[in-house]
């Protein structure tokens, strides 16, 4: 109910432009028109779209030039994933009434299909209907970067500096745009415009001079360093690039930032921000040595500011890099206990806890947070997974249930979101509404997502059934991803178990679990069926008391387990 008194509050906002009736009294015929109008905004809020969009179509037919009515038919069609229908009806609405909202609407649709320059145009008609509404501005520019219009966003940006005066971001943006168009006096000038204005402030001569550096002018370089050292003579940072610009010989490349790191005037950001690129670059590219320099700073950090999250949070990205994945749980679990609000270490955090088998533990830290991020469809599809790997696959199809309305506005993880309430189903014997998710999943992500493909056909082997549509998504999953995967090769085992093919199962199953830290109970319990299917009971009864010693809620293996003891 609270997203549905949301959503109707905006209606009210725009009423009387539906009605046209300022403060005047209503005719029947205009209150009949809001009731109708009422009833098919109810319709769409409780995702009835068909029903919504024939009647907000007849409204507009009865009343074709109430922009209103066309803007809330545009916004179905978006709904349900159609985008021509949605401009053309935004259009209507646009060419109807200049209502900002309407415009930024249509602007949204046209940054979704790929079409910068027509929203740039949109925002650049809004700058001269609304020439004090600095947002439209601001907009403008963004989008005529994205269509590469360069000059003329900076044409835009000149408008803006006129009407609110220099700013850091309006200067930087223009650095940045000179720089992109070949300008590099220009780019020079607005930087030394900055400083003049800004003389004491650091972080403007320290663009300068790594401007000089990349512009291989290292002797104007230098001296912004001493006019730097100058204003602040213990900086450190300054210092660093002073000693690394003079070539001075070191034992380690990392002594210079050693010598920041070690600089108690030097921030925490700033100092993880010196070796963040470091950190990305080793994430990609795996190097012993870099590991091991890097986490000895990240010590440092730790011992300096021990009461401040990012140093675990980065000790904990080092850990999992290290493959130290208890350890880097535990660097996520301080963080956030020392900063609760940081969505990205919590998401880290419960990867891992998934990862590793942790199922319980990432349910109850799913639940804690919650409270402080109860609209985050990311946190509700986490929460889901852990409970379905558990095998309690109701609770699943709740959160899930929750996840499918607030991921609606985010193609990729409303995939997601879909295919895993297909498994849910599925494995919760619902398998006409399980492939319901399924090719609504398919058709979300337009089968481009390897991960939804192979779920897909895992789900369907599982349940022995479609195995000719199982073998095709699996084929096409392989012509997406370079390497085989756990959930591919998981899928191909299953696709080989249905084919009477057991060795050949087993192989593939054997090597998906070696490829993974924890494997899921419901990979294990294939692999028992496997070994039971190749005269293996002993070593079947052994894989699925592992499964279910793993708090997995399955009474169907609890059965099928006693049943084979029994039998033997």
């Amino acid at each position: 109910m609270k997203y549905q008194t949301r959503l109707f509050s905006w209606w009210l906002f725009l009423l009387p432009t539906l009605l046209g009736a300022q403060g005047e009294i209503l005719t029947a015929k205009e209150v009949a028109l809001e009731s109708r109008f009422v009833s098919a905004l109810g319709e769409k809020v409780l995702g009835n779209y068909e029903k919504a969009e024939q009647q907000l179509s007849k409204l507009l037919q009865e009343n074709p030039n109430n922009a209103t009515i066309a803007w809330e038919l545009a916004r179905v069609y978006h709904a349900v994933s159609e985008p021509e229908k949605a401009l053309q009806f935004a259009a209507q609405a646009w060419s109807t009434e200049k209502n900002p909202w309407f415009g930024h609407f249509m602007a949204d649709l046209f940054e979704q299909n790929q079409q910068p320059a027509k929203a740039a145009a949109i925002f650049l008609e809004l700058i001269e209907n609304q020439p004090e509404n600095d947002y439209n501005y601001q907009k403008a520019g963004y989008y005529l970067v994205a269509s590469q219009q360069l000059t003329e966003a900076i044409k835009i940006y000149d408008e803006l500096e006129k009407r609110i005066g220099q700013t850091e971001e309006l200067s930087r943006k223009k650095y940045n745009l000179y720089l992109s168009l070949g300008k590099d006096k220009k780019a020079e000038q607005e930087l030394l415009r900055l400083i003049d204005n800004n003389p004491k402030q650091i972080d403007y001569h320290f663009q300068l001079a790594l401007f000089y550096e990349e512009s291989n002018k290292a002797d104007q370089a230098t001296a912004v360093y001493k006019k730097i050292l100058a204003i602040d003579p213990t900086n450190g940072k300054a210092k660093m690039r002073m000693e690394e610009m003079g070539n001075i010989e070191e034992k380690n490349a990392f002594t210079p930032i050693r010598y920041l790191f070690n600089d108690p005037d030097v921030s925490v950001d700033e100092k993880i921000k010196t070796i963040l690129p470091l950190v990305e670059s080793l994430s990609n590219n795996p190097d012993s040595n870099t590991l091991v320099e890097l986490k000895s700073l990240t010590n440092i950090l730790l011992n300096q500011y021990p009461q401040n999250a990012r140093p675990h949070a980065l000790a904990g990205d080092l850990h999992q890099m290290d493959k130290q994945t208890e350890d880097a749980i535990n660097a996520y679990q301080k963080a956030i206990t020392l900063d609760k609000n940081v969505f990205s270490i919590r998401e880290q955090m419960l990867y891992l806890c998934l990862e590793t088998g942790q199922y319980n533990r990432a349910i109850k830290e799913a639940e804690n947070a919650f409270l402080l991020f109860p609209n985050s469809a990311d946190l509700f599809l986490l929460s889901a997974m852990a409970h379905y790997y558990s095998g309690d696959y109701k609770e699943a199809l709740s959160l899930l249930e929750q996840a499918d309305f607030m991921s609606s506005f985010s193609p990729d993880l409303h995939a997601k979101v879909l295919a895993w309430k297909g498994a849910a189903l599925n494995k919760s014997g619902k398998t006409a509404e399980a492939d319901k998710a399924f090719d609504a999943a398919l058709r979300e992500s337009n089968r481009q997502n390897p991960f939804i493909l192979c779920q897909i056909a895992i789900q369907l082997a599982l349940q022995n059934r479609n195995l000719e549509k199982a073998t095709s998504l699996m084929k096409e999953a392989e012509g997406k991803l370079q390497k085989e995967t756990p959930n591919m090769l998981q899928a191909r085992s299953l696709l080989a178990y249905r084919q009477g093919k057991t060795a050949e199962a087993l192989a593939l199953i054997e090597k998906a679990i070696l490829q993974l830290a924890s494997p899921t109970p419901e990979m294990i319990e294939s692999y028992g069926d496997m070994l039971l299917e190749d005269g293996q009971a002993n070593e079947a009864i052994i894989q699925w008391e592992k499964a279910l010693n793993m708090d997995y809620k399955s009474d169907s293996l609890a059965r099928k387990l006693q049943k084979l003891k029994n039998d033997q």
